[in-house]
């Protein structure tokens, strides 16, 4: 009776031990603080002289890491200019990756995202050098965006005029691992319909570029 009291009193301490390194796990990994921290440091090596801001971070019933209030600005711009905003995104990680302690994004869907691309009169992009090399057998994570909005401002002497992109839906894919793919549909207030294709060679760093204006006339008929 006594051993059989003893194994009894083991198996509720070893039981209690699990649920207190299970309360731990879940504290140092779906606590919304820390899913913050571990998405502003996931952020922020994959980007160079780049402020990562967010507004809040969550793990999600169904998988995934809801984002609120992202916003992305170049080092040393005002804090109120971001070249990227988004009110809200969803971050679908890797979850064995999670398990070893590493924050790995695999897939990112973005609502209603902002960005602003702008060329100064030395004819430098500002969002060229943000991203930060990577390998080319490591894979870059699919990103689906809905309903984005796209500023473009040239500022270099005969360059091309503002023009604002509205209602975009593009979808970049890094399959198979070399080579990105971007497929992008949106309005302008100029052109009509915008239908673009990309794709790029991560070792070559050969780029083709597919433009359609459906609306827009090429010539008079004859």
């Amino acid at each position: 009776m006594a051993l059989r009291s003893w194994v009894i009193r083991g198996l509720i301490l070893a039981g209690l031990g699990a649920v207190g390194v299970a309360g731990w796990v879940a504290s140092s990994w779906v606590s919304p603080e820390a899913v913050k921290a571990q998405v502003l440091a996931n952020l922020s090596e994959q980007l160079v002289d780049v402020d990562v801001s967010v507004g809040s971070a969550r793990m999600r019933i169904f998988g995934g890491i809801a984002v609120t209030d992202l916003k992305l600005v170049r080092r040393g711009d005002p804090a109120d200019k971001p070249f990227f905003a988004v009110p809200a995104a969803v971050l679908y990680h890797d979850k064995e990756q999670l398990n070893k302690g590493r924050l790995v994004i695999r897939k990112v869907e973005l609502d209603n995202p902002e960005v602003h691309v702008e060329r100064a009169a030395d004819g430098a992009w500002n969002l060229l050098g943000l991203l930060r090399p990577s390998a080319p057998d490591k894979p870059i994570p699919t990103v689906v965006a809905r309903g984005a909005t796209l500023h473009v401002v040239d500022h270099f002497p005969g360059g091309l005029p503002p023009v604002t992109l509205t209602n975009a839906r593009f979808t970049l894919l890094n399959d198979p691992l070399p080579v990105v793919t971007v497929q992008a549909q949106a309005t302008c207030p100029q052109l009509g319909p915008v239908d673009i294709r990309a794709r790029l060679h991560r070792v070559t760093n050969q780029l083709a570029v597919g433009l359609e204006l459906p609306e827009v006339p090429v010539g008079e008929a004859t």
